[in-house]
This record gives C-alpha cells, sequence and structure tokens, in this order.
C-alpha cells in the first residue's frame, strides 16, 4: 500500500479518537509486516494533533526539482535582455534554481556566452560581421586621421619596442595593407 494510503488510514483513526497503541494493533492485524511502526503512526498522529491535514510528502531543501527549460529559457532571455550584465550567479537567485542549471540554459539552450561583460551569440550573424568590420574601419579612419602627436596623447600608440616585439605606429600599418570601404 503507498504511503499517502497508509497516511490516510493513520488520519482515520486519529479523527476517531483512537490511541496510537490501538492504531498500531489494528494496522498489524490489517496489513501485517507491511504496517507503518508504532515512531511513524506517533509522528503522523503528533503532525494531525498540529492541524496537518495533507498526507503527500513535503519537498526537502535540495530535493531535485522539475524544471521546464524551454519556458525558463525565454524567462533568461528576457532577463539577460534586460540587464546585459546580469551575471548567472544574480539569474540563478532571481530564478530560484541552481548555477549549473542556468549557465545549461544560457550556453546550451539559448547558445549564448559571456564575453567581457556582454553576453553574445556563439556565431556571429553575417549582420553582426557587417557590424563589427563598418565599427572597426570607422574606428582605424578616425585614429589615422590624427597627427602622430595627437595620436600618441589621445590613443597611446607609440613606435619602438614593447616586450622584445617592434610595434609600428598605425600610419606605417596603413601603408601596408590598403583599407578597403
Amino acid at each position: 500500500m503507498a504511503d499517502q494510503e497508509m497516511r490516510a488510514v493513520i488520519r482515520n483513526y486519529f479523527l476517531n479518537g483512537s490511541t496510537i497503541a490501538k492504531c498500531k494493533e489494528e494496522m498489524d492485524k490489517l496489513y501485517g509486516g507491511r504496517s507503518p511502526s508504532a515512531s511513524s503512526i506517533k509522528w503522523w498522529f503528533q503532525k494531525f494533533k498540529l492541524g496537518r491535514t495533507d498526507l503527500s510528502d513535503r519537498l526537502k531543501p535540495g530535493a531535485a526539482q522539475q524544471i521546464d527549460i524551454p519556458s525558463l529559457g525565454h524567462s533568461v532571455l528576457k532577463a539577460i535582455k534586460g540587464d546585459r550584465k546580469t551575471s548567472l550567479r544574480e539569474l540563478s537567485g532571481q530564478f530560484k534554481v541552481g548555477y549549473s542549471t542556468i549557465h545549461k540554459v544560457v550556453k546550451d539552450h539559448l547558445g549564448l556566452k559571456k564575453l567581457t561583460t556582454v553576453a553574445v551569440p556563439h556565431n556571429l550573424s553575417d549582420a553582426n560581421k557587417e557590424e563589427r568590420v563598418k565599427c572597426s574601419t570607422e574606428m582605424l579612419i578616425n585614429i589615422l586621421s590624427l597627427s602622430m602627436p595627437q595620436r600618441e596623447k589621445s590613443h597611446g600608440f607609440k613606435s619602438g619596442l614593447r616586450g622584445g616585439h617592434m610595434i609600428s605606429s598605425p600610419s606605417s600599418v596603413a601603408k601596408q595593407s590598403p583599407i578597403i570601404l
């Protein structure tokens, strides 16, 4: 017999005013070796005395939970779009699931990974690649339009040795490789 059915029988004895010993004796007659122990019957009598009415097991801390990954993924994506700098730990606390669960949802289900402080897609779309090339080209043109002293002051470019390697100025790089617009 299932636990909940045994508890229902115990509750019935409790509601009829039986004692723990009388309940144990009757249940041993009815169910033999499958009846609950006297300490279990006593525990349930105490719980019923305190007002407990449900017979199901309560969730224990640390017990595995059933999680609907698609709906969690949708909620996590919405939270990330709301604040791009949200950490996985913050998301874990917000959605009351483990850090590793959030990590799997973000990485595997949503296909995102953290680059610096912003979650971005693993594979860039053609539009993303074109935007990056456009921004880089504009930045390089802005840097090259400055005179050498301005460049050194605002962007830290200098010619010379750094860490044993020759560092050339952006103007010498521009002469070697033309920019195609």
